[in-house]
């Protein structure tokens, strides 16, 4: 706390007053971030396969990446139990998910989660014109989780 005297002079009298300045400076949130999937690649996904990377959220955080491919592939953020019902699916195909980028050959994802463990899955429906191609994909902005306090 600064105080900052002043005088003023009113007809042949001085007044004499104080005026206390509060020192706080605007409230800024604490930010912090943690790393999901580093970019780097390419990386080669086999048709009607899929490769994950769980993390775990101790609160709400905004997640965010890029990626590129060759051919069409899909990027889902899944619960436990979206990747459990993933994992058990003959087809081998998502049934449900809380974020998916769709068949896509690019994307930057951006959403937020709550708290809890969620797996980032690439998968590769792309099936071309009746025969099986292998996408090649590179991330080329890390996935992140941000959060804000």
């Amino acid at each position: 706390m600064n105080r900052r005297w002043w005088l003023v002079p009113v007809a042949g009298a001085v007044i004499v007053g104080v005026v206390i300045v509060s020192a706080l400076s605007p409230s800024h949130p604490e930010v912090s971030t943690v790393m999901i999937w580093q970019a780097g690649g390419p990386t080669g996904y086999s048709p009607r396969n899929f490769s994950s990377h769980t993390f775990s959220l101790s609160s709400s955080a905004r997640i965010t990446g890029s990626f590129t491919s060759d051919k069409g592939i899909t990027l889902y953020i899944m619960n436990e139990t979206q990747y459990s019902d993933l994992r058990s699916n003959v087809n081998g195909t998502a049934n449900s998910y809380v974020y998916t980028t769709g068949n896509v050959t690019s994307a930057a994802v951006s959403t937020t989660l709550s708290s809890g463990t969620y797996y980032l899955v690439f998968e590769n429906t792309n099936f071309g014109s009746g025969f099986y191609s292998v996408s090649n994909v590179q991330v080329t902005q890390s996935f992140i989780a941000t959060y804000t306090k």
